[in-house]
């Protein structure tokens, strides 16, 4: 198969909603590396991520009964760069959780892959990453208005933090690189006093929480 017919047969597979996901990923896999494409162009043909896209292809490479239940229950695409870091226990954990969540009633249900990185981070000893990315929305931009107090501020850390605070609020799972760079922020918002424990601002609850999400 040539570069540009793989092309096209992975965009068909990528754009069928109606085929399962092991097929999918399995297809998709397969062109890819048989006919030697590059991550960026393969994406931008498709359509999608460089991160969407080496997600797919990662999920290709699973154990075949693991990939099979992960299919049956069609996670969110938001949902498969964790699957693909997880352990099977923690996978299959997160695949129960996804079917509970759907069989609530629509006003009880929180995002779908919200709903799988919590329950694999409970049955995991969760990184101080991993604590930080489970911080609400809420938290984070009082960490962020606590920065601006003490003014250890600057234009970065405004506009990565109230990004990161409006994916949380809307119950978006942060990526490793956004989750690594929001607890380094938090660290130095901490370093400079402005979070710290039995702060009298009135805020000591959400000061802990923070400060528990670190470690300190």
């Amino acid at each position: 198969m040539n570069r540009l017919d793989a092309l096209e047969s992975i965009k068909r597979a990528w754009d069928d909603a109606g085929m399962p996901l092991d097929e999918r990923a399995s297809s998709v896999s397969s062109d890819f590396y048989s006919a030697g494409l590059d991550l960026g162009t393969a994406a931008a043909y498709i359509n999608a991520t460089p991160s969407e896209l080496e997600a797919l292809l990662e999920l290709g490479g699973l154990d075949e009964d693991l990939l099979s239940e992960i299919a049956a229950a069609n996670p969110p695409r938001t949902a498969w760069t964790f699957l693909n870091c997880a352990s099977e226990d923690e996978a299959r954990r997160s695949l129960e959780a996804l079917t509970a969540q759907r069989g609530r009633d629509s006003r009880d249900r929180m995002d779908a892959a919200e709903a799988m990185y919590r329950s694999m981070v409970a049955i995991a000893e969760p990184t101080a990453d991993q604590r930080v990315a489970a911080l609400s929305g809420a938290d984070i931009r009082h960490a962020l208005e606590k920065a601006k107090q003490y003014k250890a501020d600057d234009k970065f850390m405004v506009k990565f933090m109230t990004s990161v605070a409006g994916q949380r609020g809307r119950g978006k799972v942060l990526s490793d690189k956004q989750s690594s760079k929001l607890r380094e922020l938090l660290e130095k918002i901490a370093d400079a006093g402005a979070i710290c424990r039995d702060s009298i601002d009135g805020d000591a609850d959400a000061c802990d929480r923070i400060l528990d999400a670190l470690g300190r």
